[in-house]
């Protein structure tokens, strides 16, 4: 599953989402990574490759406005 498929799966984002704020979080090695995710961006066709397969383990990240 992706970024994006996980956040339609969730029913999509709400109007109190910030969208250009969104970040996976991934611990490789014991220690954590972060990746931005610009939803707009992705969704635009921009920026494919922050639309990354998340793995077990993975934080999404979504905060608010």
């Amino acid at each position: 599953m992706t970024v994006m498929q996980l956040i339609a799966v969730a029913g999509g984002l709400t109007e109190f989402a910030e969208g250009k704020g969104i970040s996976v979080m991934r611990v490789e090695g014991g220690k954590t990574r972060t990746f931005p995710f610009d939803y707009k961006n992705v969704a635009n066709g921009k920026k494919p490759e922050q639309n990354l397969a998340l793995k077990p383990g993975d934080t999404v990240v979504v905060p608010e406005r």
